[in-house]
């Protein structure tokens, strides 16, 4: 499982950035977000301070998340469910990391960097969140590499030998 990254940071990324229409559109969609605007009778700006309870939310989500993981992993010998925290609750670290053409998704800089860190967790024994880092190459598996299969397993569980 994948964790959310921080969705309130998107909204100050594109905050900054002009010229761009999506931009300028996706800024709008989410000043009117019901899960953000509310309570700000007569404005219809976003606050710093709704875009930290967003955070919070997103933060647990994520604990969601892990707490699932944990649940149903190795319910059965075979089978893993291990919640990759590396990019949870981290913001995006600038515009080069969005999509020019809605100002939200991922650009090829954010889908590779993500991908990256997806991959090199899987292969990793650290849990260590780290900054997303768009020159992180992928590793490279060999004869002794194995998948992580997660926290309480790691030790008691043979690794799944690549």
């Amino acid at each position: 499982l994948v964790p959310l990254f921080s969705i309130a940071s998107v909204r100050r990324v594109i905050e900054n950035q002009t010229g761009i229409l999506p931009c300028t559109v996706e800024t709008e969609w989410l000043d009117y977000c019901e899960c953000v605007a509310h309570g700000q009778a007569g404005s219809k700006n976003v606050t710093e301070s709704q875009l930290r309870r967003l955070d919070m939310t997103t933060a647990l989500f994520n604990k969601e998340i892990s707490r699932l993981a944990t649940k149903w992993n190795h319910v059965r010998p075979d089978f893993a469910v291990v919640a990759h925290e590396m990019w949870a609750n981290q913001p995006i670290p600038n515009f080069d990391f969005l999509s020019k053409l809605d100002c939200f998704h991922p650009s090829s800089v954010g889908h590779r960097t993500m991908a990256v860190n997806l991959w090199n967790s899987m292969l990793q024994r650290s849990r260590q969140s780290a900054p997303l880092n768009p020159t992180e190459e992928p590793v490279c598996p060999n004869a002794t590499s194995v998948f992580y299969n997660g926290p309480a397993t790691w030790e008691k569980v043979a690794p799944v030998i690549i």
